[in-house]
Order: structure tokens, then C-alpha cells, then sequence
């Protein structure tokens, strides 16, 4: 990992309270991604961007956060997964869409 320029705490205030994080920017970043999260999992869970479809609540609470995003997004739903990724592979087809996506977005080969 590069060393970072910045590393810094960051709060940042909302309706609903504030959002505390953590800002750690490698000096050679091309791009910065925020991520914000409510769904009462970790900000460093490494399941955060996808949902399992066993996890019928958490696929509809995603579904419906995605619908009403304005920014690029992609919703991954791992056939027969459940919450925690726990079955055998699905956590490293979300390793795997999530590297497909970043790439994508950030224009890498």
C-alpha cells in the first residue's frame, strides 16, 4: 500500500446526527470513493456493497436506497447468499464485482 498524504478524521454533519469517519488518501489516488452506509454493519465490512438473496429484508432496504440514487451505483445480489456471505464463493464474487466495478468507474485495465 502507498503511503498516505492524508490520513485524517472526518465528521460529517447530518439531519440525523453526525457521520464520523476515517479519510485516508494514498498520495498516488486518481480517485476518491465516498461511501456511506445505514444499514447498522460496519463502515470497514467487507459486505457493504453487495446483498445476499436470502436476505429478503436486506435486499429490499438496498433496492429501495439504489432507486433513489443519483450517482452511478450497481446493485449485487449473490444467488443463495444470506447476510454475513457465509456460503462457499459468494464472498468472492462480491470481491470480485466490486473490483469489476471500481475498475470500470476509475477507467482501469
Amino acid at each position: 500500500m502507498a503511503p498516505c498524504a492524508l490520513t485524517h478524521q472526518v465528521c460529517i454533519p447530518s439531519a440525523g446526527g453526525d457521520l464520523q469517519g476515517d479519510l485516508a488518501l494514498p498520495q498516488s489516488a486518481s480517485a476518491l470513493v465516498l461511501f456511506a452506509h445505514g444499514s447498522g454493519s460496519g463502515r470497514r465490512s467487507p459486505r457493504n456493497r453487495a446483498v445476499g438473496a436470502a436476505d429478503v429484508d436486506v435486499l429490499e432496504l438496498n433496492a429501495w436506497a439504489a432507486a433513489h440514487l443519483h450517482a452511478s451505483h450497481d446493485l449485487l445480489v449473490v444467488p443463495g447468499a444470506g447476510h454475513l456471505f457465509a456460503e462457499p464463493g459468494a464472498l468472492e464474487a462480491v470481491a470480485q464485482a466490486s473490483c469489476r466495478w471500481f475498475s470500470h468507474q476509475l477507467g482501469c485495465r
